[in-house]
């Protein structure tokens, strides 16, 4: 699943429950197969984002892009008709997120362009944050069709204005 939020992307993949693939050892060396051990989909959405800890040992919050993607996808399923922020506000404070205050403050600014973008009937897709996105999910693709080359975590967050793209796992193996 992706998804271009103006200036920011975020895709989160699942490569199954029995996703072999090998990993390269050296120039046309392979090592033996490995399993993939990330989370499926719908464990990733259904894990508190209040929770969740990001797997990247230099960052200690989840990437704001992925938050307002796990908001977005819950406002959407949901087609309230209720004001994006103050919608958002309540259900990430809620029990099953148990966001802080402290972490809605880092995301006002975001929550505010969502809004916008809500409001306007769609949200803006830059063409590059589109093209960065698709490149990235193309090459995963082709080492998952392959089996050749390690698998990316499960979850990628490309960041437009910081030109910088990270990998990470979320959610829970179950």
């Amino acid at each position: 699943m992706a998804e271009a939020l103006g200036m920011d992307g975020v895709a989160v993949l699942d490569y199954g429950s029995s996703h072999l693939y090998r990993r390269e050892a050296g120039k046309n060396k392979w090592t033996d197969e490995m399993k993939a051990r990330h989370a499926s989909i719908e464990n990733v959405m259904a894990n508190a984002l209040g929770k969740e800890r990001p797997s990247d040992r230099w960052d200690k919050f989840l990437p704001p892009q992925y938050v307002m993607y796990r908001t977005l996808m819950e406002h959407r399923s949901q087609a309230s008709e209720i004001q994006f922020r103050q919608w958002a506000r309540e259900w990430l404070k809620s029990d099953r997120n148990g966001m802080s205050e402290q972490t809605l403050q880092r995301l006002e600014e975001k929550l505010t362009r969502i809004e916008e973008s809500v409001s306007c009937e769609g949200i803006l897709e830059v063409p590059v944050v589109c093209a960065v996105l698709g490149g990235v999910l193309g090459q995963e693709i082709i080492k998952a069709i392959t089996r050749l080359g390690e698998p990316s975590k499960n979850l990628i967050v490309f960041d437009g204005v910081g030109c910088g793209c990270k990998c990470m796992s979320v959610g829970e193996e179950k």
